[in-house]
């Protein structure tokens, strides 16, 4: 994982409390893969630190991240995380 400072660090944990925090309050059914992935996503990780962290290849995490969008009906990481930040 690439080195962070310490307001990208802060920033990850933030990000980190509301994915915990949106996972208690979700109406939509995510598998637990998807679920960790989606923690991943919103603490700012790269799909490629994500595949490393559960040990998945790239195009594992890539067709949970599709199917975690179509689920929640967005289209990119930027809308995912400024979806469930609101």
């Amino acid at each position: 994982m690439a080195k962070q400072n310490g307001k990208t660090r802060r920033f990850s944990g933030f990000l980190s409390t509301v994915a915990k925090l949106w996972n208690n309050m979700v109406d939509v059914e995510l598998t637990n893969k998807e679920r960790q992935v989606f923690n991943l996503l919103m603490e700012g990780r790269k799909t490629e630190e994500i595949a490393a962290s559960l040990g998945k290849t790239k195009n594992t995490v890539k067709y949970y991240t599709k199917r975690i969008y179509k689920k929640l009906d967005v289209k990119s990481k930027p809308e995912l995380i400024l979806r469930y930040l609101k």
